[in-house]
């Protein structure tokens, strides 16, 4: 039958100029789509959330750097909040891949399965949540403050340099510090607008009591067992005072 019909051939061979064609075309389209600022956004988050998927623990740092953007207390659910946590789920998948690919555990220790528990227990709420009529919408903002323990994983697992620990501890500081500045900047409007104590009061900022009390007893415990170390003792002494006032003027 072959010999009755002829051989059969494939279909026609695309010439070069078709190719060059498309890819200058191809070209031309990225080059006019990233000449514009929302393009080159784009490139720049979408590079961000690449390398916080392919880095885990350089991601955590970014995310515990941004904390700030989330610490502040809404009644509804800020465009900030939306990024800040999904930039953190992309750290939680890449870490989850990595664990995975390496065919490690999640939760090897007795205590790492409890704390699992825990959060599943605090997701599984949501069940007796609806049952009772209550807002799903008001369960999610009380369920936000227990994600934030869920980094607590990344770091007993994977944190394992000085160089790790250093930079957490940086972004951990910065948030600090950003927080306090604000506060204290706020605090001192307040205290030139306000007439009579009770709107000093009224008017503080209470977000990042936590953080400063925290900041302001591990940078004494360093210097109690560290001793004196030049100027890292003296910055730790300043980082102290820093966070006792920021505690003042929030009335902690």
């Amino acid at each position: 039958m072959i010999a009755q019909y002829g051989a059969v051939s494939g279909p026609p061979p695309i010439s070069r100029g078709i190719i060059l064609a498309c890819g200058l075309g191809c070209a031309l389209a990225l080059t006019i789509g990233l000449t514009t600022p929302y393009s080159w956004l784009g490139v720049a988050g979408l590079t961000v959330i690449a390398w916080c998927f392919m880095r885990p623990v350089a991601g955590l740092t970014i995310v515990v750097s941004i904390s700030a953007l989330v610490v502040w207390s809404t009644e509804d659910v800020t465009p900030y909040e939306i990024g800040y946590f999904a930039l953190f789920a992309v750290v939680w998948l890449g870490w989850s891949f990595e664990r995975l690919s390496l065919g490690q555990t999640f939760a090897p220790r007795r205590t790492d399965r409890l704390f699992v528990w825990f959060l599943v227990i605090c997701l599984f709420s949501a069940v007796p949540a609806y049952l009772y009529g209550n807002e799903m919408y008001k369960w999610l903002r009380e369920l936000v403050p227990f994600l934030f323990f869920l980094p607590y994983l990344i770091v007993v697992r994977s944190v394992n340099t000085v160089g790790a620990i250093k930079w957490l501890c940086l972004a951990f500081t910065g948030v600090c510090l950003s927080i306090g500045i604000y506060n204290l900047v706020e605090y001192s409007n307040n205290a030139l607008n306000a007439e009579y104590l009770w709107e000093l009061v009224a008017g503080r900022r209470a977000p990042g009591e936590p953080l400063f009390f925290t900041t302001l007893t591990v940078a004494a415990i360093l210097i109690c067992f560290e001793g004196f170390r030049g100027a890292r003792t003296w910055l730790l002494i300043g980082l102290m005072m820093f966070c006792g006032i920021a505690l003042a003027v929030t009335f902690s």
